[in-house]
């Protein structure tokens, strides 16, 4: 039977990761015209509206398929929750929560977990900065949406990624 993996993000630590970016972004060598005259921390409420829709679409796009199995389960798990309490399995709690419940194909290759927590959190916090620095008008936007892209097809290859797959049908 297969194992429901849940996958959890802090919303307070991707914010600030979302922070020192945008403050990295805006002293870099490049130095876009208005980025630093904008400061992030005012826009939480904001961000947080792009983080909700980064993550439903995440989780639209990528992560539902991998949710169909939870109807045979005895207690389904919710798929998908934005900024909910997630209790680990040592019953400890945490706050403010981004999580996402799988039931991974047997082919899955389980040592990619990783990569992918880090691809989801890398392709919420680019949406957001994209997204941020578009709505704010500022010079250079469609590079980050570009980054954005990239993150966002990295993240698919590592949720359909399979091992040992055998065709089922002849190549010639």
């Amino acid at each position: 039977m297969a194992t429901v993996h849940s996958i959890y993000f802090q919303i307070p630590d991707l914010l600030r990761r979302i922070d020192r970016e945008v403050l990295y972004k805006s002293r870099n060598k490049d130095n876009i015209d208005g980025l630093g005259n904008n400061s992030i921390v005012d826009a939480h409420p904001v961000v947080k509206d792009y983080m909700n829709s980064i993550c439903s679409e995440i989780f639209d796009k990528l992560t539902s398929p991998l949710s169909r199995g939870f109807s045979e389960l005895d207690e389904p798990p919710v798929p998908y929750e934005f900024d909910k309490t997630f209790t680990k399995e040592d019953e400890t709690t945490v706050d403010n929560c981004i999580i996402y419940r799988v039931m991974l194909p047997e082919k899955y290759d389980l040592n990619v977990i990783p990569s992918l927590m880090k691809a989801i959190e890398d392709c919420i916090v680019s949406y957001c900065i994209y997204q941020w620095l578009l709505d704010a008008d500022i010079k250079g936007w469609q590079k980050y949406e570009r980054e954005h892209e990239r993150k966002f097809d990295n993240l698919r290859g590592l949720v359909h990624r399979r091992i040992n797959l055998k065709r089922k049908y002849k190549l010639f």
